[in-house]
């Protein structure tokens, strides 16, 4: 691996939770969730690369989805939480009570998105079956209390893997037909403390197919679909290739083993037809 180009993506989310007013009885407040977004700008290395766009919370606000809360001690139980654009508020369609006298050694409380009804949750762990073309991310945060405010930071728990170019010194035209990885994992669980993946399990295989041609001396871009998926120990990559004599292929082994990095993909074909891959 000679070259990785790490894009760490870190959006923010500040949850505010009502208190009860009054002798704190129940009251059936609405509480409000107000967001404070920040994001870290892409890196390759230890060049900055300036991004100034907040798409994730663009995804997040215009996504039916939304994302899930779970805290036991407020009885929210994945629950759902959508953007009204109309109120500039996020809903969630029930009351939240909050009780001050819960401990912060009682008291956890988690997120994740996009929201899915059937996910399962056990003891702050999410369990996630990844779909073979799957092109959504999968956001965690474990809340911090202080007094009757829950601050989130979200992170990226998938690893992406995007494509750049192909740069041609073969001396001859030259069409990249298909890129194939075999090892992905289907399911794992996610630890939404830490973001650490475990009980990782199943293989899939994962194609692209960029039928792109590039002549002699130049450098084409490889437009197909990122790869979104549980972090993977090794994979094993064929690139497939056609030219006026006939057809070449290239195997390689890589590691795709930490969640929120965007490994770009690079290809260059030299003059005796090696292939080298920059991940």
């Amino acid at each position: 691996m000679q070259k990785k180009l790490t894009h760490i993506f870190i959006l923010s989310l500040l949850v505010a939770l009502a208190s009860c007013t009054g002798d704190d009885q129940p009251s059936s407040p609405q509480p409000s969730l107000r967001f404070a977004v920040e994001e870290t700008p892409w890196q390759e290395h230890s060049i900055l690369l300036t991004r100034s766009d907040d798409s994730m919370l663009a995804d997040l606000k215009s996504s039916s989805a939304g994302f899930g809360f779970y805290c036991p001690a407020l009885f929210a139980k994945n629950l759902q939480v959508t953007w009204n654009s109309a109120s500039s508020k996020w809903n969630y369609g029930k009351a939240i009570i909050w009780d001050k006298n819960i401990t912060d050694a009682a008291f956890s409380a988690y997120a994740y998105a996009p929201y899915n009804g059937s996910v399962s949750i056990t003891d702050g762990t999410l369990h996630f079956t990844s779909a073979t073309n799957n092109t959504t991310d999968l956001l965690w945060a474990k809340g911090d209390r202080t007094d009757d405010v829950i601050a989130f930071t979200f992170k990226h728990a998938l690893t992406n893997i995007s494509f750049g170019t192909l740069t041609n010194n073969y001396g001859h035209s030259v069409t990249l037909t298909s890129i194939t990885f075999d090892g992905f994992h289907t399911e794992g669980d996610l630890s939404l403390t830490t973001g650490e993946w475990s009980n990782r399990a199943g293989s899939q295989t994962i194609s692209r197919s960029p039928a792109l041609t590039v002549s002699a001396g130049s450098t084409g871009n490889i437009a197909v679909d990122d790869i979104l998926q549980i972090p993977v120990e090794t994979v094993k990559a064929t690139l497939s290739f056609t030219s006026e004599f006939g057809e070449e292929t290239a195997t390689f082994t890589l590691s795709f083993n930490e969640p929120a990095i965007n490994h770009i993909i690079n290809l260059t074909i030299t003059n005796n037809f090696e292939v080298i891959i920059q991940p």
